[in-house]
């Protein structure tokens, strides 16, 4: 993937190109181009598999956003910590949903 201009997202320290972005397909481009903020170059998404390449752009495309949606979770689950730790079933998957959550904002974060 091609990178464009990067932001600092002070919230998560984080770089990348700012979203929302957008993909869009062009017949005269290699392949499925996602474009950020101002028109950055995120990515381009070829043409190689015709079953998953329009899936795929989207996908890349919805990053920002999807990025965002897990820091809302991850807040939510911070207002509530106390309710981990119970022997109840459905809690116990929400506690684990969170974990995950954590685990893949650290990933892309690049906390590891």
């Amino acid at each position: 993937a091609a990178a464009g201009p990067a932001m600092t997202d002070t919230t998560a320290h984080t770089i990348w190109t700012p979203g929302p972005w957008a993909s869009i397909e062009r017949e005269d481009e290699e392949g499925i181009i996602v474009y950020g903020q101002g028109g950055a170059r995120v990515a381009v998404v070829p043409r190689d598999n015709p079953f998953t390449y329009t899936a795929n752009a989207r996908l890349i495309a919805a990053a920002p956003e999807m990025a965002e949606a897990l820091r809302s979770i991850q807040a939510a689950h911070l207002s509530v910590p106390h309710l981990c730790g119970y022997s109840d079933d459905k809690t116990n998957a929400l506690c684990a949903a969170y974990g995950n959550t954590r685990a893949l904002l650290a990933r892309i974060e690049g906390e590891r």
